[in-house]
């Protein structure tokens, strides 16, 4: 009986690890396309993010400016970066890594609005066909050492 009861127990912790690495993995599926950052704490800037998951492992962070009576709209690429997945015990992650600044003048326009450095591992908080919430220890000075960083989006249908 005591054998029985080792037994299921440890039938019970397999299925919720392996629950858990399954939620992790669908998580992950559903990070490609194009997401839209919605700024929270810098509602002046009038230009639109998109950040873009390709499904061959390619990152790029664009930008589009809305146009002016004076001027027409514009778009260019920030960065471009490769990006891998993984499912851990109960979590996804994404990393960014080899990140290239792109813009001409070499002067990174989102230094002026995001401090968070983006050659990191990003938490898949959550993620559906709607919205996308990642988050990251940026403990690399980018952000003062500020701790936490969360992004939110919305998907570009």
């Amino acid at each position: 009986m005591q054998h029985l009861k080792k037994l299921i127990t440890v039938i019970l912790i397999l299925s919720v690890m392996i629950s858990l690495h399954s939620c992790s993995s669908t998580k992950i599926n559903r990070l490609e396309g194009q997401w839209q950052l919605f700024w929270i704490d810098h509602l002046d800037d009038e230009n639109i993010y998109l950040w873009e998951f390709a499904n061959d492992g390619t990152f790029a962070i664009l930008q589009f400016t809305p146009p002016t009576p004076t001027t027409p709209g514009t778009k260019s690429v920030l960065i471009r970066a490769s990006y891998e997945t993984r499912a851990e015990f109960n979590k996804a992650v994404v990393r960014i890594f080899d990140v290239q600044n792109q813009h001409s003048s070499g002067f990174n326009q989102l230094s002026l609005v995001d401090q968070a450095s983006y050659d990191v591992d990003w938490m898949i908080l959550e993620v559906d066909d709607e919205v996308l919430r990642i988050g990251s220890d940026d403990t690399n000075q980018h952000n003062g050492g500020a701790g936490f960083v969360i992004r939110e989006f919305t998907k570009v249908q």
